[in-house]
């Protein structure tokens, strides 16, 4: 097994990029007593629960669709991103914020030939795992409760072993992480959401 090589410029670049390109998602709404910035935390965690069922959904399935199990681990990449824009987290701080891999990511280490239990299982596990962990996290932050918890701080521990694992499902699948995260991110930051509500996909 490779390292982690994370190019932490071209994602940092890419984290200001889409978060700037977000905004178009930012519109006030009265009825809510969250500030903007608070409610796009929870759409972006949400669009990280979405996307990861999506890649369970074809993963678990039997299917081996791997376009689409990779569009949903680079979608998965790009909110996190948002994430990490609008709470002003670094990408060098999320990559070196831990480095000893949790026990899911070093089953998979331990597991890489293993005929009988694919390695990536144990990467699926752990992903729904700390997924649930970040969505604790910014749900408690922003009902402002059990901040004795430093939400912020659990948040940043979530996005870095979410991102481990996530480039070791590209590496099982022997795809180079870097590459599919931009070639995405050039993608997506190009659909024009307030022109075209209902099919900016399809216009790029």
């Amino acid at each position: 097994m490779s390292g982690l090589l994370f190019n932490v410029g071209e994602l940092e670049d890419w984290k200001n990029r889409i978060g700037n390109w977000a905004k178009q998602f930012h519109k006030p709404d009265p009825g809510s007593k969250l500030d903007i910035e608070g409610r796009q935390r929870l759409r972006q965690v949400m669009g990280i629960v979405e996307e990861y069922g999506e890649l369970m959904d074809t993963y678990a399935g039997g299917t081996n669709y791997k376009k689409e199990i990779m569009d949903a681990v680079a979608d998965m990449m790009v909110y996190s991103l948002d994430l990490c824009f609008n709470c002003g987290f670094n990408v060098p701080e999320i990559v070196n914020y831990d480095t000893i891999p949790t026990v899911f990511e070093q089953t998979y280490l331990d597991n890489e030939n293993d005929q009988h239990c694919p390695a990536a299982d144990h990467l699926m596990e752990g992903l729904a795992i700390v997924i649930g962990r970040l969505a604790h996290a910014v749900l408690k932050w922003d009902q402002q409760i059990r901040m004795s918890e430093n939400h912020p701080e659990k948040m940043q521990w979530c996005l870095c072993h979410i991102w481990r694992m996530l480039y070791r499902f590209c590496e099982y699948n022997d795809v180079e992480f870097n590459a599919l995260v931009v070639q995405t991110a050039q993608k997506v930051t190009q659909r024009d959401w307030v022109q075209n509500p209902d099919n900016a996909h399809e216009k790029v």
